[in-house]
């Protein structure tokens, strides 16, 4: 009977937060849910005939979660997902809450649930989930999580006293992910990139980890392509990239209007994708899909139509049409995923007008000396830059440090003044980059949507 009234009162906040507009009505009704009944998320979660999949990542994971979600639907399963991309506990107990009927019953075959890599200790038994998929560990949001090796061990101490051991679906070209493969009895499956052209060793220093997670020895890599994330091997001992299993080979960026990759399964099989979306992490982002799909019995060729459709979440890679001149919102948090995109943004051809949006807040990230780590110097020569959020002057100082010159940059704290500024400062026809942090996309989206018809980010 308490999971009837706990699931009642849910949904009634669920309906007066977006009907009153008091945020997206995605995470305050789980948290007074959780309170009033702390195994809600437990009893919900076991009732789905299919069981539950998780996915966590620093980088990735919404758009991730999107792409299994539609090859899902694709193949006619019914699930339940965090679709607002919230993470934590009570972003999950709210989507759990929303999807179940008013007597706490879950009529789906699969729950689906992108979970915040930080909580996942704390959540993984609640969810009990057949399947986890673990896609990189980056530094992010040291005040939270600190050392991301630690965090990986959390990680791996967690499913290590899991009674039912779920399949691992893992990226083979992060060390920390690779290596929570090694022990335990666990069934696993490795997707990784196979490309040498995209090699970018010696061009960066964002690597979160340098030494082996074995020995302590300093890793060594045949090919890197984001962060520390590649073809390693440890010179002391045996330590190195597994065997994979689901692998991307010949990678053509067509710049922002997507790229191609060979998908290899077998030494004999392979399937061409096509994707709207640039970038290398999209193209992890693909072969997690297709991985964990692949598990589910869903094949990649019945895939390749519908990722070629698929756009991501919002506020990644997200477009907008503002009077005749493309705004394109990028979500940045870290050194290595601002990388990716800013390299993907130095190789057009026409320089671009650019707002950065960096927020301090706890979903952000109160450190944001990350910023010295990422390398603006890729994007110098823009045409004009508006700095703002809550840190616009440590934004628009990094700037100066990247060799922008001062008359280019403008400080506007104010969201809405800083979108017309940089919306006024483009050409029709040209583009403008909006890469903001967490809270600052949120925000700054909601001043989108008052311009342009773009639907509130719980429908998306």
């Amino acid at each position: 009977m308490f999971i009837i009234i706990t699931v009642l009162i849910g949904k009634i906040l669920i309906f007066l937060s977006r009907k009153l507009h008091i945020g997206g009505g995605s995470t305050f009704p789980g948290r007074v849910a959780i309170k009033l009944y702390p195994q809600l998320i437990k009893r919900l979660s076991r009732q789905f005939s299919s069981g539950c999949v998780i996915v966590t990542a620093t980088n990735g994971k919404t758009t991730t979660t999107r792409m299994i979600a539609s090859g899902l639907k694709h193949a006619g399963k019914s699930l339940v997902y965090n679709i607002s991309g919230a993470n934590m506990r009570s972003g999950i107990a709210t989507s759990l809450i929303e999807s179940a009927t008013l007597l706490g019953r879950m009529n789906y075959d699969i729950g689906l649930f992108e979970v915040d890599e930080g909580v996942f200790p704390s959540l993984v038994k609640d969810l009990n989930p057949r399947i986890v998929l673990i896609g990189n560990f980056f530094r992010d949001q040291l005040d939270r999580y600190g050392e991301v090796a630690i965090l990986a061990s959390k990680i791996k101490n967690a499913l290590d006293t899991l009674k039912d051991k779920p399949h691992l679906i893992l990226n083979a070209d992060d060390p920390m992910v690779a290596h929570i493969g090694e022990h335990g009895d666990f069934q696993k499956t490795y997707f990784g990139i196979d490309d040498k052209k995209l090699d970018i060793k010696g061009q960066t220093t964002e690597s979160d980890i340098n030494y082996c997670v074995v020995c302590n020895s300093f890793l060594e890599y045949r090919v890197k392509y984001i962060g520390h994330l590649g073809d390693f091997y440890c010179p002391k001992c045996s330590f190195c990239r597994p065997s994979t299993d689901f692998t991307a080979k010949s990678i053509k960026n067509e710049g922002f209007d997507g790229q191609k990759f060979d998908l290899q399964i077998s030494k004999h099989k392979r399937i061409l994708f096509n994707l709207g979306i640039p970038g290398e992490h999209s193209v992890y982002n693909t072969l997690a899909a297709v991985s964990l799909l692949h598990k589910l019995d869903i094949h990649p060729e019945t895939l390749t139509g519908l990722f070629a459709e698929f756009r991501p979440p919002y506020g990644r890679y997200e477009k907008f049409i503002i009077d005749k001149k493309s705004v394109y919102m990028i979500l940045i948090k870290n050194p290595a995923g601002a990388n990716v995109i800013l390299r993907t943004i130095s190789r057009l051809k026409h320089k671009g007008s650019f707002l950065f949006m960096l927020n301090d807040l706890p979903a952000d990230g109160r450190d944001v000396s990350w910023i010295f780590d990422a390398h603006f110097e890729l994007i110098n020569n823009l045409k004009s830059a508006v700095a703002g959020g809550r840190r616009a002057e440590d934004m628009a100082l990094r700037l100066v440090y990247a060799g922008v010159k001062k008359n280019k940059i403008s400080i506007e704290h104010d969201y809405g003044k800083a979108l017309d500024k940089a919306i006024n400062s483009v050409n029709p026809g040209g583009k403008l980059f909006l890469l903001p942090t967490y809270t600052a996309m949120h925000s700054v989206r909601a001043e989108l949507a008052k311009r342009t018809s773009v639907s509130e980010f719980w429908k998306d």
